[in-house]
């Protein structure tokens, strides 16, 4: 792949590795290989009793992971953050969801993509986000 992909490993124990890869073209990605990761932490992602948000904002470069604070969104932790991170210009956007033999359900609610060229906006996005939430 070429690009960025932020993945959430459902797969093992009471807290998931969340990683961010950046790819080059005809770069791969084999399932569990962190090695190439730009950052990661764990979250607890399975058997919540809340559905889960996260937020994913790339801005000047640089990438930063959230999950809310299980309050509707009035609040967020930061889970990874990554700088000096180079993309190439265009691409797509896209989403995957994969479950191993658990029995996992990996619902995406909403996805907005929004260019954000001032912190004036980003205030005026991150309140209407709060409201979706």
């Amino acid at each position: 792949f070429e690009g960025l992909a932020v993945i959430a490993d459902t797969y093992s124990g009471d807290e998931q590795p969340v990683f961010a890869l950046t790819g080059q073209a005809g770069s791969s990605y084999k399932m569990g290989d962190l090695g190439k990761a730009v950052g990661k932490c764990l979250q607890p992602l399975r058997n919540q009793d809340n559905t889960i948000g996260m937020r994913i904002s790339w801005m000047s470069n640089s990438l930063k992971v959230e999950f809310d604070g299980q309050d509707g969104g009035q609040t967020w932790k930061t889970c990874l953050e990554s700088r000096n991170l180079q993309l190439p210009k265009e691409g797509y956007f896209g989403l995957s969801a994969s479950t191993s033999k658990t029995a996992d359900q990996v619902e995406i609610l909403s996805m907005r993509v929004q260019e954000i060229h001032s912190a004036d906006s980003n205030q005026e996005l991150m309140q209407e986000i709060r409201r979706l939430v």
